[in-house]
């Protein structure tokens, strides 16, 4: 899509954090086993590596959920005069925000009463955390209506607060020709987001 745009922005769901961690991703490395040896070269115990093995799987399963990133910042830099931009919140700033938010006073135990349903969901969003590539993107409006029903204040921070500052951030950009790749999971709040101001442009 950008090779064939040819914008003069691209705009992209990711920190300069992410991005950095991004571009030195190689996919090879994400096998378990090879993740499993890395693992297991930990000079600490068995609890230490087992952790190290968990940390890996999950951070070589984020940058695969993130691949079409990868690849829009790959093709974006072979657009001339194209201006990479990355309208996301710093993940070090959303962790903390995230980390400051009581799980179990916020979570809504109504939707425990069904158990076998929790358990499915459970089992279903550990598969997209972990093995993304064995979870089809359909899974992703279901486990994200029940992430918003269970857990509504944490839903507010990792969803609608970053679509919103997502939003501003695009409508902040002057460039007349602009690519946005932003993922399943925020594409509807950011559209809702834009919406709204479009809305309240023409009221004024």
């Amino acid at each position: 899509v950008i090779n064939a745009v040819r914008p003069d922005a691209v705009a992209l769901e990711l920190c300069e954090k992410r991005a950095l961690q991004l571009r030195n991703w190689k996919p090879g490395y994400a096998y378990l086993f090879r993740m499993f040896l890395s693992s297991m070269r930990a000079s600490d115990g068995l609890k230490r590596k087992v952790h190290s093995l968990f940390e890996l799987r999950w951070f070589q399963a984020k940058c695969r959920r993130s691949m079409e990133f990868k690849v829009a910042m790959e093709e974006s830099q072979k657009v001339k005069a194209a201006r990479l931009v990355l309208i996301d919140q710093d993940t070090d700033v959303f962790r903390k925000q995230f980390r400051s938010l009581n799980i179990i006073q916020n979570i809504n135990f109504q939707w425990f009463d069904n158990v076998d349903l929790l358990i499915y969901c459970l089992k279903r969003w550990l598969m997209l955390l972990f093995f993304p590539e064995k979870s089809p993107r359909s899974n992703m409006k279901g486990m994200l209506c029940w992430f918003h029903l269970v857990f509504p204040e944490h839903s507010k921070l990792v969803f609608l607060k970053r679509d919103v500052l997502m939003c501003v951030r695009l409508r902040r950009l002057e460039e007349k020709r602009i690519v946005a790749v932003v993922g399943l999971g925020h594409m509807d709040g950011i559209e809702r987001t834009w919406k709204i101001a479009e809305d309240i442009h023409r009221g004024l």
